[in-house]
């Protein structure tokens, strides 16, 4: 029996670095910064020929044309920061090149606890193998 396909929400590179590049900096440092950089990226990419984007909502809750801001930003903050995260890593370690992230990121507040183990919780399991 074949896996279920799971959809996932698209975010294409190219695209995310222009919105981060060239749409950013005026508010890069204003307090709701990060905030700004998701809903910017959320109504870029459920709009005009994002249908792979749109259906992936679709199935999640049909209405979600009609989610709020803080809906439309708990959706997508969390995917944001790891595509983020995964480019500055990247640059840095290709390039030696530090890319600032929005104001915010830190304290992004998603609505998922993350499953990822924090850099304590993996070091804890080397300082007790004594």
């Amino acid at each position: 029996m074949a896996k279920e396909k799971i959809r996932r929400f698209q975010m294409d590179t190219a695209t995310f670095l222009s919105i981060w590049n060239n749409h950013m900096p005026s508010v890069m440092d204003t307090d709701d910064a990060w905030r700004r950089f998701v809903l910017n990226l959320f109504e870029r990419y459920t709009e005009g020929t994002e249908y792979r984007n749109m259906e992936t909502l679709k199935e999640e809750d049909p209405d979600w044309k009609k989610w709020d801001e803080s809906k439309k930003y708990a959706y997508l903050s969390d995917k944001a920061y790891s595509k983020c995260i995964g480019i500055k890593r990247r640059v840095k370690d290709d390039k030696n090149i530090i890319i600032p992230l929005p104001k915010g990121y830190l304290t992004r507040n998603g609505t998922r606890t993350s499953k990822r183990l924090t850099t304590d919780d993996i070091a804890g399991f080397f300082t007790n193998l004594g």
